[in-house]
This record gives C-alpha cells, sequence and structure tokens, in this order.
C-alpha cells in the first residue's frame, strides 16, 4: 500500500500481511508513507518483508510523510533498516500506543542490520520519532539498535516501554549516533 503526498490513510482492524517488496528500487513492504499521512488505528502488520536499501518491513515514512500509530500490531517483519517501522527523509512518527514486536533487521549478504524496531534517519536528512506510549519489544539488530537505532534524527521517549530487544553491536534497547542523531527520554 502506498500513500502518497497529500493523502490520508486510516486503518481500522485490518490485517496486512506477507507482503514482500523484493526489488531494490521498491520501498517499504507493508505501508509506504511517499509523502502522506498514515493513521494506524487498531489491526496489523504482520510477516512484511523489504529488500529495498530504505527498509521499513511493516511502515516506511519517507519524503516529509507522517504516521500516528494509536493502536495495533507491527510485527515479525524483516528489513535492512528498520524492520518494524523506518523513518526518513523530514518524515515523523507518533507513537501513541500499539505494539511494534518480534521484528527482524538484518541482511543476508553483509553483517549489516539496523534498527529492529525502529530506524530514524537517513543519510541526507533526519526523521524524528516521538514516543508518547505503546511497546517496542523483543526486536532483533545484526547491527545496531534492536529496539530503535537512530543514525541521523531525533528520539523523545515520553513514556512507553522498550524491553527485550538484542543486537550483537551496541544498544540493545536504543542506539544513537554520536553527534549526529540525538535521543532524549522524559
Amino acid at each position: 500500500m502506498i500513500v502518497a503526498s497529500g493523502a490520508t490513510f486510516t486503518m481500522y482492524n485490518v490485517k496486512l500481511t506477507n507482503h514482500e517488496a523484493a526489488d531494490l528500487r521498491v520501498n517499504g513492504a507493508g505501508v509506504y508513507v511517499n509523502g502522506g499521512t498514515f493513521n494506524m488505528r487498531s489491526g496489523s502488520l504482520v510477516d512484511n518483508t523489504s529488500k529495498s536499501s530504505s527498509g521499513g518491513g511493516g511502515v516506511l515514512v519517507d519524503n516529509g510523510g507522517t504516521f500516528n500509530l494509536y493502536s495495533g500490531t507491527i510485527s515479525d517483519g524483516n528489513a535492512y533498516l528498520g524492520a518494524g517501522v523506518s523513518v526518513k527523509d523530514n518524515s515523523t512518527f507518533n507513537m501513541y500506543g500499539g505494539t511494534i514486536s518480534g521484528n527482524k533487521a538484518s541482511d543476508p549478504n553483509t553483517i549489516y542490520g539496523e534498527g529492529g524496531g525502529v530506524y530514524v534517519g537517513s543519510y541526507s536528512q533526519s526523521g524524528t520519532f516521538h514516543m508518547y506510549g505503546g511497546k517496542i519489544t523483543n526486536n532483533t539488530a545484526t547491527q545496531y539498535g534492536g529496539g530503535v537505532y537512530v543514525y541521523e534524527g531525533t528520539f523523545d521517549m515520553d513514556e512507553g516501554e522498550i524491553s527485550g530487544n538484542t543486537t550483537s553491536g551496541p544498544g540493545g534497547g536504543v542506539s544513537v549516533v554520536d553527534q549526529i542523531g540525538r535521543a532524549s527520554c522524559r
């Protein structure tokens, strides 16, 4: 599903499962927010896989888009970056509730895999992730940030839970690259 610039998609009690973005030029496997707005009120994104270099097994938020997660589950996704959610290029992810769980960031051809639950940033423009509630649990990454990886961007956490996430590198829960990414918890 693609949510283009100027469009809004609101999801209730729907299950999107077993989608694969196999072409490296195709972005996001479950939902690709390409400048639009995606409101997830309930339902689930399950077992979606992105082989794109932009990542986003469950959701890719790109090109100034906005993703608001109120309730529902993003689980068992696979991607090189942001197996659950990838936030890039001046985009915003607001998490008010819901669960991001059991996602795996890995690349079968390399040692890389960043942001098992959520990946924030890009190599040219930053992303923003505000966590006001919800859970990021039991995600894995082969390199950085089992739960959340902030490469270039901002992560603010007011409430919620980040637990049980793992990685072979730094930041099983949260990993922030120094002087590029910014994170704060209240």
